[in-house]
């Protein structure tokens, strides 16, 4: 018999005299006889396999699945799916017809840190969703990935864990920039000059890898904080094939481009009124909280439409947010992104300014958590 101990709630599972205990902390601490060893839960599902017949049950004849991240990626050739249930999910958010409580945050001062804990469902479906996404920086400076996080999802019927997705924040990567997808099917110009990229990181790479699919080929320009990191961020892309050019600063990037997106993490605006052209789209989904501020209050006052994708989050974290409390917009102008894709009223012509503010939701969670446990065969 195996039995074993953990710092946070622990699930144990038992059937032919065999017990796998769950739970979603860094480490496991298990103890067979008078020996103990201790292992990461990725490195347990990756070794301990071979030397513990393993079986979790936890309905009758239902298996839990666990999902690693080189298993989750495979969903990463169904992006057009992956817009198309977005589409749904937000309009189904703006509809009133999901559960969405407001989003569970911690930041760390030392080092700085963050954790989202994002959860909810869809009314009438069988599953419901719980999202923890870590974002440490200065991780980088130790080697570590800066970003972390699982999916765990659950029969709304019964409360049984259906599926633990350990997709080390990629995920929330990937749903994010299916969102911009979205943004992009409703709101860029039909006629794009370029497509400008703010950002450099994981964020920015998932962005432009997908955006070939809503947008067809384009010519891109790209600005990072510093010349290495842009350098070497259009140095992969053109080894992928893009036609895309650095940008040392974002008066160039506004300049050549009537369709950009910002993925940074910055308190100081990056765009400003008078920066942006008549008929630009931007997207902005670095600021989400603590303080974060990608585009200035100004822009708002120059926009001709203004989408959120949760009017309630947006006007307290997103760049929404300043331009409220600075009266550079009024709330009831603002239209949330599922009202939008309800109602077609989206760009109406190529010189309008669009802009669009994501703070990132619960129901593309739950949407991209049940695509991929369907995918993957749950």
């Amino acid at each position: 018999m195996y039995s074993g101990s953990t710092s946070v709630k622990t699930t144990a599972v038992y059937k032919e005299n065999r017990i796998f205990i769950v739970q979603n902390h860094v480490h496991l601490h298990f103890f067979q006889q008078n020996s103990q060893f201790s292992a990461s839960f990725a490195q347990f599902i990756e070794d301990m396999n071979h030397t513990l017949h393993i079986i979790v049950t936890l309905r009758k004849e239902k298996i839990m699945k666990i999902y690693t991240l080189e298993q989750i990626r495979k969903i990463e050739k169904d992006i057009p799916l992956m817009v198309e249930q977005l589409e749904k999910g937000y309009e189904k958010y703006s509809l009133g017809e999901t559960v969405v409580p407001p989003v569970g945050y911690l930041h760390f001062d030392e080092p700085v840190g963050n954790t989202y804990i994002k959860y909810g469902y869809v009314k009438g479906d069988d599953s419901f969703v719980i999202k923890v996404f870590n974002g440490f920086p200065e991780n980088a400076e130790s080697g570590l990935p800066t970003s972390d996080g699982l999916n765990m999802v659950f029969d709304s019927k019964t409360g049984m864990t259906k599926a633990i997705l350990l997709d080390e924040g990629w995920l929330t990567g990937f749903r994010t920039a299916g969102a911009t997808l979205v943004c992009a099917k409703h709101l860029a110009p039909k006629h794009i000059t370029k497509v400008g990229i703010c950002g450099t990181g994981t964020q920015a790479h998932a962005i432009l890898s997908m955006t070939p699919y809503v947008l067809g080929k384009q010519k891109v320009v790209v600005y990072g904080y510093t010349k290495e990191l842009t350098d070497a961020f259009v140095a992969e892309f053109k080894e992928k094939g893009f036609d895309i050019e650095p940008a040392y600063d974002v008066n160039t990037v506004c300049d050549e481009c009537n369709y950009i997106v910002t993925a940074t993490t910055t308190m100081t605006p990056l765009i400003t009124a008078d920066m942006v052209k008549p008929g630009t789209h931007i997207t902005g989904v670095g600021a989400d909280a603590g303080g974060k501020n990608e585009i200035d209050a100004s822009v708002f006052a120059v926009a001709d439409l203004v989408v959120n994708d949760s009017k309630s989050q947006c006007t307290v974290d997103g760049d929404t947010s300043f331009a409220l409390k600075k009266g550079t917009i009024k709330e009831e102008s603002i239209i949330e992104l599922g009202t939008l894709i309800h109602t077609g009223k989206g760009r109406e012509n190529d010189d309008q300014i669009t802009v669009a503010d994501l703070t990132g939701i619960a129901v593309q969670d739950i949407i991209a958590a049940e695509m991929a446990c369907q995918l993957l065969g749950e």
